[in-house]
């Protein structure tokens, strides 16, 4: 399956990622909670994670008639990864950059993008990568720190500000869960998705 999916030819434009140490395991309970919203809204098909490091978000997207794909550039992480006991059969690894992505237009029912988006050099180029590869009912998820991991250009004039005038530039609809007060016909989910003080969310849609 994945042969079918790999694109013949690469995007021709590559940058690396920046790195940021970070302790896998904190990183995978803080985000437990985004990867299960994911697993239960995304739909079936093909689910990528960008930036999958380990692999413990990836654990968390294995719903069944799922190919689950973990995308990063390191690949002792990925190493690692596929050297964990995962239970199902269409599970596969890339080791690629995410402003490169070897898949073909219109792949994807669901994207997640967690805590990549503000390391990127291009983040403009990365949401274009991540739209074009995503099917016209699919959904991309995003998530940066608020932290001390966020560049201070990304707090202005706020966090939530910056981050919607850069995805808008890719997609039509952006929706803060976070702000949502009652379910929503098309998500009805996503007011689930908890609010963290050091991590905000947002989900895209094409149109």
């Amino acid at each position: 399956m994945l042969e079918q999916l790999l694109k013949k030819k690469s995007t021709p434009k590559y940058f690396n990622l920046l790195g940021v140490p970070v302790k896998a395991a904190q990183k995978n309970l803080a985000h437990l909670a985004v990867y299960d919203w994911a697993d239960e809204e995304f739909g079936s098909g093909v689910v990528l994670d960008m930036g999958s490091e380990f692999g413990f978000g990836l654990q968390r997207l294995k719903k069944k008639g799922r190919c689950v794909i973990g995308l990063d550039n390191q690949h002792a992480a990925l190493r690692f990864s596929k050297n964990r006991n995962y239970s199902f059969i269409d599970f596969f690894h890339i080791c690629a950059d995410c402003l490169a992505v070897p898949l073909a237009a219109e792949t994807c029912a669901g994207i997640c993008l967690v805590n990549v988006l503000h390391l990127a050099a291009d983040p403009h180029f990365l949401l274009e990568e991540c739209r074009r590869i995503l099917l016209s009912t699919g959904a991309l998820l995003v998530t940066i720190p608020t932290d001390f991991n966020l560049p201070e250009a990304w707090r202005s004039p706020s966090e939530v500000e910056y981050l919607t005038g850069l995805l808008r530039t890719s997609f039509l609809k952006i929706i803060f869960p976070q702000a949502l007060n009652n379910p929503l016909a098309n998500a009805p989910k996503l007011h689930e998705i908890p609010s963290r003080p050091s991590m905000l969310t947002a989900v895209c849609y094409k149109s």
